[in-house]
């Protein structure tokens, strides 16, 4: 035991000693040479180097050649099942006639701006993608490309963005979760919401859910309004049920899932 915590004490002091490098270079006025490296890792294992490429100073071109080392000499397109962009650097070049099939895209900044730097390099036989998710802000939402969105079968969106009753009729995905917190649900709009779910009869497996910063309380009061404020709406159990056709019904819950709530609406088939 003694031997595995001296390992453990000077583990820790060499990783101090590297995180304080850069500041003690800086100091002295050392500019040594550094490696970009490559790496590749299953599940939980360590890291593997399988390319090493020498930084000269320049972050956008060393991106440059990582994408052509990994990218450039590929016949096919290449199966990525879940890509994330999460810098906010728009400069990366990518290779010519680069090709993806993607399953799952993630876009954590810039989204309007990423979706064009994109687009282009999405193989069409990717469509529909399994998921998109992004991180919205009021900006995004007004240039939000909703072609683009489309062809994803699953939307989560995440951020600081308002949520309006126009925006959210406007998306075309039939699965969406909105897992930023927003008054929306507590809101008229919730109301007129549904009235226009019911108006346009939307099909069998749409599904949108709402993340709500409330106590269970609240949830049950929504509940209560929705039921009291549409015509036909029938209580049941955490839900309220709303005809929209013969064969299918607006449900209109809430749940929570690892202690937070969120209301769903969901058209399901009529039982």
């Amino acid at each position: 035991m003694v031997k595995k915590a001296i390992e453990y004490t000077n583990k820790k002091i060499k990783q101090m000693e590297d995180e304080l490098l850069p500041f003690e270079n800086k100091r002295k006025n050392i500019r040594p040479k550094f490696e970009i490296y490559v790496t590749k890792r299953q599940s939980n294992s360590e890291p593997c180097v399988i390319e090493r490429v020498e930084y000269e100073g320049d972050l956008h071109r060393a991106g440059d050649s990582l994408m052509k080392f990994m990218f450039a000499k590929r016949q096919h397109a290449v199966q990525v099942n879940e890509l994330q962009i999460i810098s906010k650097c728009q400069m990366l070049q990518m290779p010519f006639n680069l090709q993806m099939k993607i399953k799952q895209l993630d876009l954590f900044t810039n989204v309007s701006s990423m979706i064009e730097i994109i687009k282009p390099i999405i193989d069409e036989s990717s469509f529909p993608c399994e998921k998109l998710k992004i991180d919205l802000d009021s900006n995004d939402i007004q240039k939000l490309d909703l072609e683009f969105i489309s062809h994803f079968k699953t939307l989560v969106i995440e951020g600081t963005a308002d949520l309006t009753l126009q925006f959210i009729q406007n998306i075309p995905n039939q699965i969406v979760h909105f897992q930023m917190d927003s008054d929306f649900s507590e809101s008229p709009d919730l109301i007129n919401l549904i009235r226009n779910w019911v108006t346009i009869s939307k099909p069998i497996g749409t599904c949108f859910t709402f993340h709500c910063d409330q106590e269970e309380s609240d949830l049950i009061q929504i509940l209560n309004n929705v039921r009291d404020q549409i015509e036909g709406a029938i209580a049941g159990n955490k839900s309220v049920n709303i005809p929209i056709r013969n064969s299918t019904v607006l449900q209109v819950s809430y749940d929570d899932y690892e202690n937070e709530f969120f209301i769903k609406m969901a058209v399901v088939s009529f039982k």
